[in-house]
C-alpha cells in the first residue's frame, strides 16, 4: 500500500468531494446498497446513528461510495486509490480518533497544514488550508466543503499512521490591511499576515507607532500597532521571498514648527499622514499655502511669503491638528 502523507490525505478529500460521496454511519468507502444499510442499522439503531429515520434518509446514497466522518479518513488509509475499494484492517478501524493521536491541541494553536484533522465531540474533519474543512457531515448532508470558522472545532490532531514531515502547499505572505490611520494616541489595531512563513515585522517609526507580534491561528500571524504620538510609519513585513507592507499615520504633525523668511520666498513642508490634512494659513495677506503633492512621507504643501508680518498655519485632521509659526520680513 502506498505511503500515506497529510498532502496525500487533502487530495483524497477532494476527490471523495468532487465525486459527491455520501454518508452512512460506520460506513469506509464502500458502495452503499441496501444490505450494507441494513447492517449499519442493526448495528447502529439509534435514530441518529443508521436506524429508524436515517435509515430511510440513507437510500439516497444508493449506488455511490460512502463514509462516515471518520469513514473518510479511514478510506484513504485503507485504500490505494480513491475508486478502489477498502482492504479492512482492525488497526486502522481504530486509528482515526483523538486518543490515538501522535500531537494535538487546542483548536486556537491549529498549525497551517494542510491534512491535519480536526475535533469536536463525535465527529472529525480534515483541514485541507486556507480555512476550509471537508467533512463528511451527516447522512443528510454527506461529504461537504465548510468553513473552519464558527463550526464548532475544538482541537486538532495528527495520527501515526500519516506522515506530516512532507511540504504541504507553499502560501506567499500577504497582509490584510493597506493602510491605517489612528484617531488618538493609545489606540491600537491588529493586523493579520498570511503565508506559510512567519515574517519580520517592523515599523519605519517606532517611537511614533509601534508593532508587536500577538500570536499564530488557523488564519496565519497576527501583530498588533500602537499609535505613541502623532506622525507617520510604514509598516513592512519580510519573508525569505517576499515583502509586504502598509503605512500607519496619527494626525497631521509637521515637519516644521518655526520658519523665518523674507517677502517673495517660498518654503515646503510636510504633513506626516495618510490623509490630507485641512490647512488654514491664518493670515493670509501675510502668506498663501498650495498643495504640491503626494510622496510616500506625507503631503507636502508649499508656502509664499506676500508681506512683513506673522502667520500661524494650522493643519486640521479629524481630532488631530498641529502649528506652523511663520516671520515674515521685509
Amino acid at each position: 500500500m502506498s505511503k500515506k502523507t497529510n498532502t496525500g490525505l487533502v487530495s483524497f478529500c477532494k476527490e471523495c468531494l468532487a465525486a459527491k460521496l455520501g454518508y452512512v454511519y460506520s460506513a469506509f468507502g464502500r458502495v452503499c446498497t441496501k444490505p450494507l444499510l441494513d447492517q449499519a442499522a442493526i448495528s447502529y439503531p439509534a435514530n441518529n446513528l443508521a436506524g429508524g429515520e436515517m435509515r430511510k434518509v440513507g437510500e439516497k446514497w444508493l449506488g455511490r461510495r460512502v463514509v462516515d466522518c471518520s469513514g473518510m479518513i479511514k478510506y484513504y488509509l485503507m485504500a490505494d486509490k480513491f475508486g478502489d475499494d477498502p482492504r479492512y484492517t482492525a488497526a486502522l478501524d481504530t486509528a482515526v480518533h483523538i486518543s490515538k493521536a501522535s500531537k494535538q491541541g487546542d483548536i486556537s494553536t491549529l498549525p497551517e497544514v494542510p491534512g491535519t484533522l480536526l475535533w469536536m465531540p463525535g465527529h472529525v474533519g480534515v483541514y485541507i488550508g486556507n480555512g476550509q474543512v471537508i467533512e463528511s457531515k451527516g447522512t443528510a448532508y454527506g461529504v461537504v466543503q465548510t468553513k473552519l470558522a464558527g463550526r464548532g472545532w475544538q482541537k486538532w490532531f495528527w495520527i501515526k499512521e500519516i506522515d506530516y514531515s512532507g511540504k504541504s502547499e507553499f502560501v506567499p505572505l500577504s497582509l490584510d490591511t493597506q493602510e491605517y490611520i489612528f484617531e488618538e494616541m493609545g489606540q491600537t489595531y491588529q493586523f493579520l499576515a498570511r503565508g506559510t512563513e512567519k515574517p519580520e515585522v517592523a515599523s519605519s517609526a517606532p517611537d511614533v507607532i509601534s508593532v508587536s507580534f500577538m500570536k499564530q491561528d488557523h488564519r496565519g500571524y497576527l501583530y498588533q500597532i500602537k499609535a505613541l504620538k502623532p506622525g507617520f510609519a510604514a509598516i513592512t513585513a519580510k519573508t525569505r521571498d517576499k515583502t509586504a507592507g502598509f503605512r500607519a499615520s496619527l494626525g497631521c504633525e509637521l515637519d516644521t514648527s518655526f520658519y523665518r523668511c523674507k517677502v517673495g520666498q517660498t518654503y515646503q513642508f510636510l504633513s506626516k499622514s495618510i490623509k490630507k490634512p485641512d490647512i488654514d494659513p491664518g493670515n493670509v495677506n501675510v502668506l498663501e499655502v498650495v498643495y504640491s503633492g503626494q510622496d510616500k512621507r506625507g503631503h507636502l504643501f508649499t508656502l509664499k511669503a506676500k508681506k512683513p508680518g506673522t502667520a500661524v498655519i494650522t493643519a486640521n485632521l479629524g481630532k488631530q491638528k498641529d502649528t506652523l509659526e511663520v516671520e515674515v520680513e521685509a
